[in-house]
């Protein structure tokens, strides 16, 4: 997660009217270490406000690991992921798992079973980033109400009713190794660009890194 992304989570989560009680499922949100100490801005911002307010902070994720609640693949179908989780959420988050999976529209599929009637979904993915493998990269780079449509699926109960695109201005987020090639996506392929091209895109606002960001409530 972006620190730029957290801090804009912190503000919308914050603004949301959700009571003292109220359970918040996290997908995609990996191992309790990850969260406090690979990206410890994920806990400050995050998790530690959420729980201040009284409310449950639960955890999903594809792989077993400490501070894993609950062990399931959004691609698995709707009905297999609903049985896995066995609820739904006032608050569902999905930060930059979409873009990580092999089927992005069958993993939002399973997202929409998670959200309870008057709750809220979540999502971030990257809109322009370079290529990942962690544990891959589909090259998903929707821009904000593309990334909304894909959520929806058509689902007239869903509704947006906020979007952003952050630019990361992190200086940590551009590599400048000559020698490891960047590959960025560029007219729907990917394209190896040299390692210093990220040094430049950060001098220039305009070409920095964005993430769309959407908020949606199921009516």
């Amino acid at each position: 997660m972006f620190v730029e992304e957290a801090s804009w989570l912190a503000r919308t989560l914050a603004d949301l009217p959700l009571r003292r009680g109220d359970a918040v499922l996290d997908v995609g949100a990996s191992t309790a270490a990850y969260r406090t100490g690979t990206q410890p801005h994920i806990t400050r911002q995050i998790v530690d406000p959420l729980r201040e307010r009284g409310l449950v902070y639960r955890t999903l994720d594809a792989k077993t690991g400490p501070g894993v609640d609950v062990v399931a693949d959004l691609t698995a179908g709707r009905e297999a992921v609903a049985r896995a989780v066995g609820e739904r959420f006032p608050l569902v988050l999905c930060t930059n798992v979409l873009t990580h999976v092999t089927d992005p529209h069958a993993a939002a599929a399973g997202l929409r079973e998670l959200v309870a009637p008057g709750g809220y979904l979540v999502v971030t993915t990257p809109q322009s980033f370079r290529r990942t493998t962690d544990p891959l990269d589909n090259g998903l780079r929707p821009a904000p109400a593309e990334l909304a449509a894909l959520v929806r699926g058509g689902d007239p109960a869903l509704q947006v009713v906020k979007s952003a695109s952050l630019r990361i201005d992190s200086p940590a987020q551009y590599r400048s190794v000559l020698g490891r090639p960047s590959w960025q996506r560029l007219a729907g392929r990917w394209v190896p660009l040299p390692g210093v091209a990220e040094a430049v895109r950060r001098r220039v606002p305009a070409w920095r890194w964005r993430e769309s960001c959407v908020v949606l409530r199921r009516g």
